[in-house]
């Protein structure tokens, strides 16, 4: 691949850290090159017209310029799906955060992931659902821990 090529893929953010007063990293997977994590650029600034699109268990559309840098500047972003409703169960929380330190600690970068990848926004899904029936919200992160 081209060391100036531009590179559109979804991204499914799994961590965010901060960088500086405005600044994140987002580390997640993308399908085809695996774990990537991009240095954005005031993605803290809040606003009327500043709407954060880098947040936890959400799946962007992002491109990118291909490099050799650890860090990557993303060039534009497009929020696909928000699995925000996984917050309002703590069992689902704790079950997403799980997969995501796993899924962090053992994808690697450069390395196509499309399985990881669906399986972690389905299994996200689920656990999204689950508070509609709260009874059954801890066999929901049961399963989609074993699946």
């Amino acid at each position: 691949m081209n060391a100036r090529s531009i590179i559109d893929t979804s991204f499914l953010v799994l961590r965010l850290s901060p960088y500086s007063e405005s600044s994140i990293v987002a580390a997640g997977l993308t399908p085809c090159h695996g774990q990537v994590h991009f240095l954005v650029h005031g993605a803290r600034k809040l606003g009327p017209k500043s709407f954060p699109t880098f947040d936890l268990f959400r799946v962007l559309r992002v491109q990118y310029r291909d490099s050799t840098a650890d860090l990557h500047r993303v060039s534009k972003t497009e929020l696909v799906v928000a699995y925000a409703d996984v917050a309002r169960h703590m069992a689902a929380y704790r079950t997403a955060g799980w997969l995501a330190r796993f899924s962090l600690l053992n994808a690697p970068a450069d390395m196509e992931q499309p399985r990881l990848f669906n399986a972690l926004c389905l299994g996200l899904q689920r656990l999204a659902d689950a508070h509609r029936h709260p009874e059954r919200a801890h066999l929901v992160a049961d399963a989609v821990v074993v699946g």
